[in-house]
């Protein structure tokens, strides 16, 4: 895989694919800007992790809220930095306060930008907001791109706004874009100046001074800004042979133009990049152009559609209480139909089966896996009866009965005091529940509260030493090299006043019995915190445990079902519970079902010998492969359009870049390449699904009818609708027949292949049997079986492995996921299989 630092030697003019948040990193770079900050939120995370990969080109790092990281962002504008400060949407509204004053502020001497990912959805967000209004409130400029060009150019568009007019510039970036890749087209990077100026050091922020501020951005520094924005860079205008005309704003572009191509409609088109202020000169100049019907499309409220009606333009925008947030091409097909502009399309018939439902999970081995049965015993005591949770991880124990109420961050603990107050009988029978990035980001604030007002209770602090739902960042309580933590929330709530004790996240007895004697101290008036310690096993060096496995007895095993605990058990009542390759062996801990197991009959063993089976058994080397630079000249199909779904953790994502990388040096690459995804920690153990578009395509979003390639990683997820409904009648099914029984599930509920066949005969369906490979292994052995089905099977095997190889991240793991791809390629797996056995 490129590193961003190699990409910045890539000549301007070179076309290469990136993430959105990757290209909008490298953007900031290509800009000239001097800091960032932020903090990890899905679906903004990415910006930042590749921009600590560079400390020696920008001064990069997370703070522990969002409200400080903008405060940080102020002092380098202030010192003259160009400084860009990333967060999604919740984030913007956690630091409100700093955003609303450094509006007005006015004395910046560097660029000032803030990166927020909208999530309108949703996919990762706990509601639903159109932050332009607030943004607008403020009097400050909002530029939505449109494209990943876009996007990647936005950084500098951005700086010299800011620059210019002294103003907080706010850069709205859709979560499809975020989280999607396309092509870009580089620019010359280039080098700011940083020059401070006196007048940043001298601006105190009082009552008296804030109606001069606010008349100054009303009616001098927006007009100002409206005027330099009526260009090219924020407005692109295609015209058409129809009499209607069609208006979109930000990342709806690229549905609008989905859907105009697949309807092969053709009206007077107008793309907006920036929504606030609106370039009304040229919006008016357009109008007159369009003698029929104008719509208005875009994602969120009706923010834009509002400001042109308010204008005096004519506009049709959403029709009564529609509830749109974010367009799809069949959203908009159906509004357009509505209109008489389309054919009506036909609907997918029913199944009678319906989807098994599928909840993300926490993680196998994850720490919090003991304190979840810890609250679930308590609660069957009738010890605990409501816990009160925050955001990330610890929001998915809600799904292991172990959580029953969450607001936002911060708050679980604010939530339990106002019950007390208002239940003080029920002071002991009721516990918050946070993470320790939560509690160091806003959280602590309310551990203050509960000493300032003697309020009874039980707080606990779930310490994973990670913001381990955006992907693993460091938290503050993180551990140095001595062993020792940044900010050890044991010695800090102590110095608070609270009671507080550390208990072994793997300990379920200790943390139980710690439990009940808070609880007993809550009752007698006392407050409280027990801090689980246990790092996540996602950042966690599990060195040492790989080299053992988990085992099961037969002989011992009651079949009582109590290791049914984590997803790396698969149970099934009245059978032998099955362990299958997702166990972690617990991270940090002492296996937590071999611990439970009343009967002994789960143990851990060293291995024996090396998994060979997906060791390499051609004469192609698997770790080192013949480089191809070269244009491969095939002749490929106008458009072409694959759809992987699957269970979170199943390896989607790395399929989807193969894909994209390997088309890149294909002549897609002159037309476009596009994959969008679902992905992130939230989505573990979840159904997620990847999109990857070649040719004459314009969005990541699928329309009805127009895949032609459907890989299911996993059997049941190939019967969901909205995936169904997105094959063209004679598209092609891989299924891979693995069955991951949802956590919590039974497994015989799920479907048998030969159920699930029969709901697929319609279709072209190529069955796959990747049951006894590894299962980050499963994915390059598709990738096998998807190389000999048209137009793949036009690309070279040497290009395959070339991708395999730069995409692997050890040359063991491309040596594995090369082996597999044979395995696949070549159909040897009965082979491999026979030959591991002996």
């Amino acid at each position: 895989m490129v590193s961003l630092k190699k990409i910045l030697e890539y000549t301007p003019g070179e076309k290469i694919i990136l993430q959105g948040n990757e290209a909008f990193a490298l953007g900031i770079l290509h800009a000239g800007y001097h800091a960032a900050d932020g903090y990890p939120g899905t679906p903004s995370t990415e910006v930042m992790e590749h921009l600590l990969q560079v400390p020696d080109l920008i001064c990069a790092q997370w703070s522990v809220n969002e409200a400080v990281a903008v405060g940080v962002g102020a002092g380098h504008a202030i010192a003259g930095h160009d400084t860009v400060v990333t967060m999604k949407v919740p984030g913007l509204f956690q630091a409100a306060d700093v955003v609303a004053s450094a509006a007005f502020f006015n004395s910046f001497s560097g660029a000032l930008v803030l990166f927020v990912s909208t999530d309108h959805a949703p996919s990762s967000t706990q509601y639903i907001v159109d932050s332009r209004h607030f943004l607008s409130s403020l009097h400050i400029p909002v530029i939505e791109p449109r494209d990943h060009q876009d996007l990647y150019l936005s950084a500098l568009r951005a700086a010299d706004l800011s620059r210019k007019f002294s103003t907080p510039v706010v850069i709205l970036c859709s979560s499809v874009l975020s989280h999607s890749e396309g092509i870009i087209t580089l620019i010359q990077s280039r080098q700011i100046e940083s020059v401070m100026k006196k007048e940043s050091l001298s601006n105190v922020l009082l009552p008296r001074d804030a109606r001069l501020s606010f008349n100054n951005a009303v009616m001098k520094k927006m007009p100002k800004i409206r005027i330099s924005i009526e260009n090219e860079d924020f407005i692109h205008s295609v015209t058409g042979k129809d009499n209607w005309g069609i208006i979109a704003c930000g990342e709806a572009a690229l549905i609008v133009k989905e859907t105009l191509s697949l309807q092969n409609l053709q009206p007077q088109q107008l793309y907006l990049g920036i929504s606030n202020p609106l370039p009304f000169d040229t919006i008016d100049q357009w109008v007159k152009g369009v003698d029929g019907q104008i719509f208005i499309i875009e994602d969120g409220e009706r923010f834009v559609e509002s400001k042109m009606k308010q204008h005096g333009l004519n506009v049709i925008g959403k029709q009564g209480f529609e509830t749109i947030t974010h367009w799809t091409p069949d959203l908009l097909s159906n509004i357009l139909e509505s209109h008489e502009f389309t054919e009506k399309h036909a609907v997918l018939t029913a199944f009678d089966e319906q989807p098994v439902n599928r909840y993300p999970a926490i993680c196998p081995g994850c720490p919090y896996k003991a304190v979840s049965m810890a609250i679930q015993t308590l609660k069957k005591r009738r010890k605990i009866d409501i816990v009160f949770g925050d955001i990330g991880c610890s929001t998915l124990l809600h799904f292991q009965k172990a959580l029953d109420l969450n607001l936002c961050m911060g708050a679980s603990e604010s939530m339990r005091q106002g019950y007390v107050l208002s239940q003080p009988q029920n002071a002991h029978r009721v516990i918050s529940l946070i993470g320790d990035s939560s509690e160091c980001h806003s959280g602590m604030d309310a551990t203050r509260n509960a000493v300032f007002r003697s309020i009874p209770g039980v707080k606990v602090i779930l310490d994973n030493s990670s913001v381990a739902m955006t992907g693993g960042q460091k938290s503050p309580t993180r551990k140095n090299s001595d062993g020792t933590k940044k900010c050890d929330l044991n010695s800090v709530h102590k110095s608070e006043g609270v009671e507080c004790i550390n208990v072994d996240a793997y300990d379920y007895k200790g943390i139980v019995q710690n439990l009940e004697t808070a609880l007993s101290n809550a009752e007698k008036g006392i407050f409280s915190s027990i801090v689980i310690d246990g790092e996540c096993v996602q950042t966690k060096n599990n060195k040492g445990k790989n080299e053992t496995q988990l085992l099961l007895n037969q002989q011992l095993c009651t079949k009582c079902g109590t290791c049914s605990v984590c997803p790396a058990i698969d149970f099934s009542p009245f059978s032998y519970p099955l362990i299958n390759s997702l166990c972690t062996r617990c991270g940090s801990g002492k296996e937590l079902c071999v611990k439970l197991c009343p009967s002994g009959a789960l143990y851990i063993k060293n291995k024996l010998q090396k998994d060979h089976s997906c060791e390499t058994l051609t004469n192609v080397p698997a770790n080192k492969t013949a480089k191809v630079h070269h244009h491969i000249d095939i002749e490929l199909p106008d458009t072409l359009r694959v759809l992987i779904c699957g269970v979170g953790g199943q390896g989607n994502l790395f399929m989807g870049k193969v894909l994209t990388h390997l088309m890149q040096h294909t002549s897609y690459m002159n037309k476009n390449i596009l994959k969008g995804e679902v992905h992130g920690m939230a989505q573990k153990g979840g159904c997620v699904h990847s999109t990857i578009a070649f040719g004459n395509v314009h969005s990541p979003v699928f329309a009805s009818k127009s895949v032609d390639i459907m890989i299911a990683m996993e059997q049941n997820e190939s019967l969901r609708p909205q995936y169904l409904e997105l094959l063209k009648p004679d598209a092609t099914i891989i299924l891979n027949s693995c069955s991951i029984t949802p956590q919590g599930g039974d497994a015989d509920s799920l479907l048998s292949l030969e159920e699930i066949l029969l709901h697929l005969e319609q279709f072209n369906v190529i069955v796959s049997d990747t049951r006894q490979l590894a299962l980050h292994h499963a994915n390059s052995y598709i990738l096998g079986l998807l190389s000999k089905t048209t137009p793949f099977s036009l690309i070279p095997e040497e290009l395959w492995f070339e991708v395999l190889e730069d995409l692997s991240k050890t040359p063991e793991i491309a040596n594995d996921n090369i082996g597999a791809f044979k395995a696949g390629r070549f159909d040897l797996f009965k082979q491999m299989q026979s030959s591991h056995l002996k």
